[in-house]
């Protein structure tokens, strides 16, 4: 019996290992996963300051002509107290010196060596960013699970973080079986062989996340070289990748060489198309995954299952890819035995996105898959998609995601 897609990922979720904490500087943290709450110890303002390049100003002497009490740059503290009658020169970010009841944008006044004109009426709190108003102290700006973008470094440094405690990353190391694979780079192809494409686009994949993972390389299938695979990704390591072996043929040895290495098969073959034999397994706080040998079921199988699983184990809150509202063009027929996922390519006229199929003659047509910028799940039970219905396509660049699955 298939498993369902959605018992796969919680069956997943419900043996990820745990992952350690560290501490690293700012700098290196871009697309990393918050393990806590960061909350700010100071006030954003941290007091109040002028908002523009102007003049300090009480609301009763605008318009008119006032006396330049002094000037404060950014950086520097005024001296004296505003009195009515006086202005102030102020720079961007400088403190307002106190009595201050608006600051006047510089291109509202006419300067005259000692003296300025206010040419406007000047309305209360103008221009001032006063103490606190962004951030206050003790504030949680930034939650865990958060996945550090540039704009989280930029307010880290702003509150005068430098380190913060993240998820550690797991180490994921990839094999692939097949005794007919070759390295790309390698010429004179003989007959029968093929060149080994999952390898890479697993290693890309991982590094997208920010993970270097350790490749073993092309394994023979056989159960001992599966076996010493598997033994060596153990050491040290949390996941392993293997691709090709699960199916059904004379030669698809990963199966049997897990359970000898001591692993349990947690399921086996997934209802989904392409990828249906999908495993999952398990040894101690060591997962694996096993796909079939086609890329394109690899990549779907690693954007379903593997890549959530991942953010998961780094406690992100909203691990599955967001989708995207579009209207489907084309026909696309199925048979109802399993939800297919199927390539489009998007084009936007006006406010609306149109998903056209990107036709592939299977889960080897690499080209086709290349083609696509995002995935259509259809249902089992949907046996034909229309021209004009309203679909959901899960984008195979996220830089945003949602808690749906």
């Amino acid at each position: 019996m298939l498993t369902t897609i959605s018992d796969a990922i919680n069956k997943i979720f419900e043996n990820l290992p745990h992952l350690n904490d560290e501490v690293i500087n700012i700098e290196h943290a871009l697309g990393r996963v918050l393990s806590q709450d960061i909350i700010s110890n100071i006030n954003m303002p941290p007091f109040d300051k002028s908002a523009v390049d102007g003049y300090a100003v009480l609301i009763e002497d605008t318009p008119g002509n006032l006396h330049i009490k002094e000037t404060v740059q950014a950086g520097s503290v005024p001296k004296q107290d505003l009195s009515k009658g006086e202005a102030t020169l102020i720079m961007t970010g400088a403190p307002i010196p106190t009595g201050t009841e608006a600051v006047v944008m510089r291109e509202y006044t006419k300067e005259e060596k000692e003296y300025v004109e206010i040419l406007k009426k000047a309305k209360p709190k103008d221009n001032i960013a006063y103490m606190g108003e962004d951030i206050k102290k003790g504030d949680v700006v930034i939650e865990k699970g958060t996945i550090i973008k540039i704009s989280d470094i930029s307010l880290l440094a702003t509150l005068g973080i430098r380190r913060v405690k993240v998820k550690k990353l797991p180490v994921v190391s990839i094999m692939v079986t097949g005794s007919e694979l070759i390295e790309p780079g390698e010429e004179n192809i003989k007959d029968g062989y093929i060149y080994n494409a999952n390898g890479y686009s697993l290693r890309g994949a991982c590094k997208e996340l920010g993970i270097e993972p350790i490749y073993l390389g092309i394994i023979k299938d056989n159960i001992e070289a599966a076996v010493s695979g598997l033994t060596e990704s153990e050491n040290g390591g949390d996941i392993t990748l293997i691709s090709g072996g699960v199916s059904m043929g004379d030669y698809d040895y990963v199966e049997d060489a897990i359970k000898k290495w001591g692993g349990k098969i947690i399921f086996h073959r997934v209802a989904i198309k392409p990828g249906k034999p999908f495993l999952f397994a398990r040894k101690n706080s060591h997962i694996v995954f096993g796909m079939p040998g086609n890329p394109v079921s690899v990549m779907v199988e690693f954007w379903k299952f593997i890549h959530p699983a991942i953010l998961k184990m780094q406690g992100v809150k909203n691990v599955f890819p967001i989708k995207i509202p579009a209207l489907f063009k084309g026909t696309y027929k199925k048979k109802s035995d399993r939800p297919h996922y199927i390539g489009v390519k998007l084009v936007k006229e006006g406010k609306t996105v149109y998903a056209t199929h990107v036709k592939s003659n299977g889960s080897a047509d690499v080209p086709a898959f290349n083609k696509s910028e995002g995935m259509i799940e259809v249902p089992q039970e949907v046996t034909q998609l229309n021209d004009g219905e309203n679909v959901e396509v899960m984008l195979l660049s996220l830089p945003k995601r949602e808690n749906e699955r």
